[in-house]
């Protein structure tokens, strides 16, 4: 990645620390906040893309999610889905987070990676990408140093080894959203550019990703950047490949038409490739590996050092929650059903907008941007915990039962009372975390009031499904010390 190449600069051409004093108001969103389930938008059905590929590093290759990495593909869909909804914008597909590694370091920033058995040309381990990243994003004084700047809460002085160097794949994966969200605010902030409206109007339908490769290869303050988007905007718009406004023979047109193409293959599209490209890159399927509670605990503690402002156990609670309510704590589709998980992370786990970092250091274009993508959000440090499983009640029979469930918190080998404001309660069950049975009982009277002697359970989180005549129901609780 060359992105951030002249930084300082670029700092000093636009102003600067001063030029920002009178216009910090030009920021829209609160430096933290979280999604509101208002205007965020479900991931659905995740279309991580698996095919034979040509030319990745000018040989084929077969990119595969490695067998023991489905953490790679949570981390591509989580990253993707950030970005989405931070923006509202759909201008960077999901399989861009796939094709960015496989150009920028053959995902080869991992010595561990095991091929999936299907590989002919499987990924491997490449020494040179260690430093950067299987994204490249690089250290002290580049890329990482300007997250750092427009994201200090997130992104510490000395995390660029923690979260984007050697194998961390998953963190580095949701740093280049951020990355590519301080893209997309540094061009409607400082220079009212509009890109959000730029990928929407545009002829090419890929404009906004491939404007946003040139500026994650070559920066923000490349002449081919304003070219795209103020000086030949008209142009630009009306261009059926963007990619013709790339200078000829350059590497960031080497590395747009490369992307492009990889995300086409990857996203089951090899008939918009070239023609000469079409017979040598194959689509093989869309990722749909199982998903086990152990995989969800494996994938939290990888991103959960990106978040020391977060309740994580809270977070790691409702995930697994959700994961147990769709199959009963059996694995579930990646394809399918993970959705419905991450959206449990993405509307737990606290958002960054560089906003306000980016009039400070670059200072505000004067004309307020469009606002009309702005999501309605949750300002302030507490996330909305949004939880239950009412979302599945169809599969799981939910009923609207307001069940009472309490003392909440309780100590272990406490007595707690159940109370259903309209079935009978039929039967309770209590899981841990990682979706063990720790206590059940069934019920032949009918009683809209139960007491339940817990067994000795460690302090910590559980949850109780509770089935009542109408259906079942479940409820989070603590168990204190």
């Amino acid at each position: 990645m060359n992105a951030i190449r002249g930084m300082i600069t670029a700092a000093l051409l636009t102003g600067g620390l001063g030029a920002a004093a009178q216009t910090i108001t030009c920021s829209v969103l609160p430096t933290v906040y979280y999604f509101d389930t208002a205007s965020y938008r479900p991931a659905g059905e995740l279309l991580v893309g698996q095919a034979r590929l040509y030319p990745v590093w000018s040989v084929t290759t077969d990119a595969y999610i490695p067998q023991n990495r489905i953490t790679w593909a949570m981390a591509m869909a989580h990253a993707h889905q950030l970005f989405r909804n931070a923006t509202g914008s759909e201008m960077v597909p999901l399989n861009t987070y796939f094709a960015t590694p496989l150009k920028e370091s053959f995902c080869g920033c991992d010595s561990f990676i095991q091929p999936n058995p299907l590989s002919v040309n499987p990924l491997t381990y490449q020494a040179s990408s260690v430093y950067d990243g299987c994204f490249q994003i690089e250290g002290p004084g580049s890329a990482y140093a300007e997250l750092h700047n427009l994201y200090p809460q997130r992104f510490p002085a000395n995390g660029h080894p923690l979260f984007v160097a050697g194998n961390h794949f998953e963190t580095a994966a949701l740093s280049k959203a951020y990355y590519d969200l301080y893209a997309v605010r540094y061009l409607d902030l400082s220079r009212n550019w509009d890109p959000i409206g730029f990928a929407a109007q545009a002829t090419d339908t890929l404009a906004g990703l491939k404007a946003l490769l040139a500026a994650y290869n070559r920066g923000l303050w490349d002449p081919l950047i304003q070219d795209i988007f103020d000086s030949s905007r008209t142009q630009a718009l009306a261009a059926t490949n963007l990619l013709s406004m790339f200078p000829a023979n350059s590497v960031v047109l080497d590395y747009g038409t490369n992307i492009t193409n990889h995300v086409l293959t990857l996203s089951n599209q090899v008939s918009a490739l070239p023609g000469p490209l079409q017979s040598m890159n194959t689509f093989h399927a869309y990722y749909d590996e199982q998903v086990t509670a152990a995989d969800i605990h494996h994938y939290l503690d990888l991103i959960f050092p990106l978040y020391p402002d977060a309740d994580t156990s809270q977070v790691r609670l409702l995930a697994i929650h959700r994961f147990n309510c769709i199959n009963g704590g059996g694995p579930i589709s990646f394809r399918y059903q993970f959705g419905e998980v991450l959206d449990v992370l993405l509307l737990n786990l606290p958002v960054d907008d560089p906003g306000e970092n980016i009039v400070i250091s670059y200072g505000c274009n004067g004309v307020w941007p469009d606002t009309n993508w702005v999501p309605t959000y949750l300002p302030g440090n507490s996330a909305p915990n949004y939880t239950d499983c009412q979302a599945l009640a169809v599969s799981e029979n939910e009923s609207p039962d307001d069940i009472r469930v309490y003392p909440n918190p309780a100590g272990g080998n406490a007595l707690i009372r159940l109370e259903s404001g309209n079935g009978n309660i039929e039967a309770a069950s209590i899981f841990d975390t990682n979706g063990r049975l720790c206590m059940h009982s069934t019920y032949a009277d009918q009683r809209k009031q139960r007491d339940i002697q817990l067994p000795a359970l460690a302090p910590g989180s559980y949850f109780i499904r509770i089935k009542t005549s109408n259906g079942n129901v479940h409820k989070l609780f603590v168990i204190t010390p």
